[in-house]
């Protein structure tokens, strides 16, 4: 098709340099794209200091891109301020380095079911480590996504590189110092994507401490990998890290470089525990809004473990709690913990035989509103409802209407690790304790490029 013969894609009236960047003075991208989603039908155009955006909200249009054939994925704003902390690892690289695809290949074997296997039972200890914690402070309201945090942080460390931050420590431990670290990070990283690119430039003391709060997140890493490195004992697990080390690349024959080995460490240590803690605060915050489907999961939970708490877990029973999975699906749904996927096409393209996509225009799906699309999910589409993944009624999910993990080749590696892991914790929070909100909690998302439940405070009461 000639792209004269296309239609332009919409746009929100402009200023002049500025673009549409002052809708986002003191507001997140989620919530500005979910206010704009509300004035055109799944697809529009914003302008940032002279580069255009387009953001795709409908299912019809984000099928076109996924199923056209000619995207690939693009790193966007966000991702290329991550790229300090992340480089070339699997979730920050570009399609054109070889590193990704070789670090795909190496760690596939670390996702499998025999990997699984043997990370059950520490993803259990952890459970009882991060209760037992909440035990301790039962008295007490906690900061919902600090705690879930402490446990997805110790279970990649631990699963992934046989390391642990002591993060069920009362007292300041390694994980309070690398959250520490992490967090400010991912702010910054979030704030200098809405920054002109002169003003990235300067010597900011918020630049010179991103940097400084990034050297600390390299010493862990490295101190991680110098460890293993110096013990022989550990070189026969089957972890990522030894994987890493020791694996060669089918197809390239190569190891991954050391400096890479940094990067793909780090993009499990930040990436690989902030999603999975935001989906595990989600949840509580949803059973609480709703305690109808609290007592159905706690039923289910009670029934699979009917001989009390339980001293181990296996598959079978992580694979028994289906209706744990529904409420899961559900918060992916509504509150995608990475709340993008980006892609462009170097060729160009045409979506749904009229809108034209110029070479290398960069496209955001925003999954928040792409998820809430009332042709796929009905007039209801906000409410949250586990029953949208019943058996059943996720047989009539549309093609590319629902990718919490990513789509394609790039789909996350560790989805069914995160599953899991997010499984195993809430049936064991279940089975322990009866949960507590402030009745006057109102949902804040936070977005520091992944979201999650904001000020969540939430006392848990042990039931026995």
């Amino acid at each position: 098709m000639n792209p004269s013969s296309t239609q332009a894609i919409p746009s929100p009236s402009a200023l002049p340099v500025l673009g549409h960047s002052h809708h986002f003075i003191g507001k997140s991208p989620v919530a500005v794209a979910m206010e704009m989603t509300k004035l055109f039908d799944g697809i529009f155009n914003l302008k940032f200091f002279g580069m255009d955006i387009i953001l795709i909200t409908g299912q019809k249009y984000a099928h076109a891109a996924c199923s056209e054939g000619s995207f690939e994925k693009s790193i966007h704003l966000g991702l290329q301020e991550l790229r300090a902390i992340g480089g070339d690892g699997l979730f920050t690289a570009y399609d054109h380095e070889a590193n990704w695809r070789k670090a795909h290949n190496i760690l596939l074997p670390g996702f499998s079911k025999k990997a699984m296997s043997k990370y059950l039972p520490i993803m259990h200890e952890n459970a009882k480590g991060l209760c037992d914690r909440l035990a301790r402070h039962s008295g007490s309201f906690v900061k919902a996504d600090d705690e879930m945090a402490r446990y997805t942080l110790e279970t990649v460390a631990a699963c992934g590189f046989g390391y642990s931050f002591e993060a069920f420590a009362d007292e300041k431990s390694d994980a309070y110092h690398y959250l520490e670290a992490m967090n400010y990070c991912l702010t910054e990283g979030l704030r200098r994507m809405k920054m002109p690119g002169f003003l990235k430039a300067l010597p900011l003391p918020s630049l010179l401490r991103f940097k400084r709060n990034t050297q600390k997140m390299f010493r862990y890493a490295d101190d991680i990998i110098t460890k293993r490195m110096a013990d022989q004992s550990r070189s026969e697990e089957l972890d990522f890290l030894n994987l890493m080390l020791n694996t060669l690349d089918k197809d390239t024959g190569e190891k991954l470089d050391k400096e890479n080995i940094r990067y793909q460490l780090l993009t499990f240590l930040v990436a690989g525990h902030e999603t999975t803690s935001s989906v595990l605060a989600f949840a509580i915050y949803f059973l609480l809004r709703h305690p109808e489907v609290l007592v159905k999961a706690r039923a289910e939970v009670d029934r699979v473990w009917s001989d009390g708490v339980p001293s181990g877990v296996s598959m079978k029973e992580v694979l028994s709690f289906r209706y744990l999975q529904q409420i899961f699906r559900e918060c992916l749904r509504l509150w995608p913990t990475a709340p993008s996927i980006a892609v462009q096409s170097p060729k160009g393209a045409v979506l749904c035989d009229r809108l034209y996509i110029k070479p290398n225009q960069v496209c955001i799906l925003s999954l928040p509103n792409l998820h809430r699309d009332k042709s796929v999910w009905g007039e209801n589409s906000d409410a949250f409802d586990p029953e949208n993944f019943s058996a059943e009624n996720m047989k009539n999910i549309p093609e590319n209407a629902y990718m919490p993990f990513g789509q394609g080749a790039r789909t996350c590696i560790g989805q069914h690790f995160a599953m899991t892991e997010a499984i195993v914790l809430l049936a064991m929070m279940l089975k322990r304790f009866d949960f507590e909100g402030k009745e006057d909690y109102q949902l804040e998302v936070s977005d520091n490029l992944t979201i999650k439940p904001e000020n969540l405070w939430v006392r848990f009461k042990p039931r026995f």
